[in-house]
C-alpha cells in the first residue's frame, strides 16, 4: 500500500546517512511518494537504512521548510514543516451585485415645528366695481331742527287814534317770591356768660376714681367666670391723664388668674369702640392690686372701663359693685321701678387676643370694680 505526500510548490529531496540528515529543496512541483508495499530485492548496499514520514506542519509563509528525524539512523522517521504560501495580489473588484429589495416604509416622523411666516406679498390690483345695489328703504324723519333766529322788526307804524277805556280787569295772580338776598355781616360775639355749675368735682392728681355716679358701695366680691366682660360707666369732669388702670383681688382670691382690662368709648349710654386696650396681668394672690401702667388722655365726658378674664383662677374672687336693691340707676335706666339697680353691663366674649367693638350686651346689677389713676 503507498502514501502519497504532495508538495504544492517545491520538491524535497532527502539524503539520510548513518550519521547525519539534510533536506535540500528546488523548484520543481511534484509528488514524494512514500512506499511501504513490498519492493524488488535492491543492490545489497553498506549501512541501508529504513526511512518512514511522521508528520507534516503547515508554517508560516516565507520561512523555511524543515525537516527532522525522529526515529534512527537504520529506521529513521522524518517529520516535515511546509511553509505556506505568500498571499497573492488581491483580486480585481467583482461586478456589482443586483439590487435587493425594497425595505418595508419606517414609521412616520412626529411633525416638525412650524416655519416662521413668509413676508405679506404685495398688495393685488383692485378689482372691479360691483353692480350698485338695491336703493334702501326711507329712513324715519329726523327730529324737527331750531327754530330759527327772529327776524328783524318792522318800522313802527302809525300811532292809531285811542280807543275808549276798556272795562278794568280781574287782578293777576300773586307773583312768585324772590331769590332770598345775601346774608348780613355776622353780629359781633356777646358776652361771655357766668360759669355753669360742674356735674363732679375737678380729679385730683395721683388718687384713684371708679364708677360713677355710684349709689352702692363697692365691698362685695364676685366669682366670675372666664371670658365674661364686664362694663361699668365712668364720667371724666374735665380733660385728664390717668397712668394706671386698676382691678382688685378678694380675699378668697386663690390660684392665678389672666387678666385683661380697656377703656371703651361711650355711645347712647352704651359701651361702644376700644379707646385703649391695656393689656394683660398675671393675678396670683388676694387682697391685691392689679394695676397695668398706661398713659391715657381722657377729655370730660363718658366712657365704659371694661374687664375680663381670659383664665379664670381656682376661686376667681374680686371686688364688685353691691347688688343693691330697690334702687334705680339715673344713667342706665330700668325698665321697672323695683329690683335691683343696673350697675353696668356683660358681654360672653374671648379677648384673648384683645379687646374689640363691644357687641351684644346684658344689663346686669353687679359689675366688677375698675379704678382710674390720675397723673
Amino acid at each position: 500500500m503507498s502514501s502519497i505526500v504532495y508538495v504544492p510548490t517545491t520538491e524535497t529531496v532527502v539524503t539520510v546517512t548513518e550519521t547525519s540528515t539534510s533536506v535540500n529543496t528546488s523548484t520543481i512541483t511534484n509528488e514524494v511518494v512514500v512506499s511501504n508495499d513490498q519492493g524488488p530485492q535492491g543492490i545489497p548496499g553498506e549501512n541501508t537504512a529504513l526511512v518512514s514520514v511522521g508528520t507534516t506542519t503547515t508554517l508560516g509563509a516565507g520561512v523555511s521548510a524543515t525537516v527532522s528525524n525522529v526515529g534512527t539512523a537504520t529506521a529513521a522517521v522524518l517529520n516535515f514543516g511546509i511553509p505556506q504560501g505568500i498571499q497573492g495580489a488581491t483580486g480585481a473588484t467583482g461586478a456589482t451585485g443586483a439590487t435587493g429589495a425594497t425595505g418595508t416604509a419606517g414609521a412616520v416622523g412626529a411633525t416638525g415645528a412650524t416655519g416662521a411666516t413668509g413676508a405679506v406679498g404685495a398688495t393685488g390690483a383692485t378689482g372691479a366695481t360691483g353692480t350698485a345695489g338695491a336703493v334702501g328703504a326711507t329712513g324715519t324723519a329726523g327730529a324737527t331742527g331750531a327754530t330759527g333766529a327772529t327776524g328783524t322788526a318792522g318800522a313802527t307804524g302809525a300811532t292809531g287814534a285811542t280807543g275808549a277805556t276798556g272795562t278794568a280787569g280781574a287782578v293777576g295772580a300773586t307773583g312768585a317770591t324772590g331769590a332770598t338776598g345775601d346774608t348780613g355781616a355776622t353780629g359781633p360775639t356777646g358776652a361771655t356768660g357766668a360759669s355753669g355749675q360742674e356735674f363732679m368735682v375737678a380729679q385730683v392728681t395721683g388718687s384713684y376714681y371708679y364708677r360713677s355716679p355710684s349709689t352702692a358701695g363697692i365691698t362685695a366680691t364676685a366669682n366670675p367666670a372666664a371670658n365674661i366682660t364686664h362694663f361699668s360707666p365712668f364720667f371724666v369732669p374735665s380733660s385728664t391723664t390717668y397712668d394706671r388702670i386698676t382691678c382688685r383681688t378678694g380675699s378668697g382670691f386663690s390660684g392665678t388668674a389672666t387678666v385683661r382690662m380697656a377703656i371703651y368709648n361711650n355711645s347712647s349710654g352704651r359701651p361702644s369702640t376700644v379707646l385703649l386696650d391695656a393689656g394683660t396681668v398675671s393675678a396670683t394672690a388676694a387682697n391685691a392690686n392689679q394695676e397695668p401702667t398706661i398713659s391715657q388722655t381722657l377729655s370730660a365726658g363718658w366712657y365704659w372701663l371694661a374687664w375680663n378674664t381670659t383664665s379664670a383662677a381656682t376661686t376667681n374672687q374680686f371686688i364688685a359693685t353691691v347688688n343693691a336693691a330697690n334702687l334705680f340707676n339715673p344713667l342706665l335706666g330700668q325698665t321697672t321701678t323695683t329690683g335691683n339697680q343696673l350697675n353696668g353691663f356683660t358681654q360672653s366674649v374671648n379677648v384673648t387676643s384683645g379687646f374689640a367693638t363691644a357687641g351684644t350686651l346684658t344689663p346686669v346689677s353687679q359689675v366688677i370694680v375698675l379704678w382710674l389713676r390720675t397723673t
